[in-house]
């Protein structure tokens, strides 16, 4: 058994939510749309899914990246 941090500021990633599901069918239906427009698919296109998956659910934003990597 793995202990539980208690002040943690990671996402849990294997958690299910309204806004997940909201990322899922959004990213689904903009790949059926692809393909009934024949779309290429590209690494491109593989990352724009990806980001929209866990788009709102995940990440750090840029700012506070480079706010961390200027005081390491």
């Amino acid at each position: 058994m793995q202990p539980r941090f208690i002040s943690s500021c990671m996402a849990d990633w294997d958690a299910d939510s309204a806004q997940l599901e909201q990322n899922l069918r959004s990213v689904l239906e903009t790949i059926q749309d692809d393909s009934r427009r024949r779309t290429i698919v590209s690494v491109q296109t593989a990352r724009l899914w990806h980001t929209g998956i866990l788009g709102g659910r995940f990440g750090v934003a840029a700012r506070e990246v480079t706010t961390a990597l200027a005081a390491f």
